[in-house]
């Protein structure tokens, strides 16, 4: 079923920057999370994504209105496909997770990529100062 519907993005702060870092390591942590560790002027931040439906990571093409910051996209088309995709498999769960699952995309300015992920809308966040 396919519904017609425009992505809107609104920029959101999940307490971790994107802006010109140090460094960037991503990666799934089990089968449902997601784990994002950057480093910025000494902080280090480990950021879990969990209910983690599908990501993608990869150069941008669109113009989003600053690249170095997090959206949500509201009205996801690709949330919307992908959920329905998962529920045509049996996994009737996410037909429940729905109302919290969120569309982001996170920025990097450093080399124009971007990650966009459909996962829980609470998202954790730790941070520690280094050496």
């Amino acid at each position: 079923m396919k519904k017609n519907s425009t992505n809107e993005m609104r920029m959101v702060d999940l307490g971790f920057p994107t802006y010109d870092l140090d460094e960037l390591k991503m990666g799934l942590s089990d089968w449902h999370s997601f784990e994002l560790n950057v480093k910025l002027n000494n902080v280090a931040y480990e950021i879990k994504f969990s209910d983690v439906l599908a990501f993608k990571f990869g150069h941008y093409s669109d113009s989003p209105l600053r690249n170095d910051r997090i959206y949500e996209v509201k009205n996801s088309t690709w949330l919307d496909e992908q959920v329905e995709l998962a529920i045509n498999q049996g996994y009737i769960e996410f037909k429940k997770l729905k109302i919290d699952l969120n569309h982001y995309k996170v920025y990097f300015n450093g080399d124009n990529e971007v990650l966009e992920i459909l996962c829980n809308k609470n998202v954790i966040v730790s941070s520690s100062h280094l050496g």
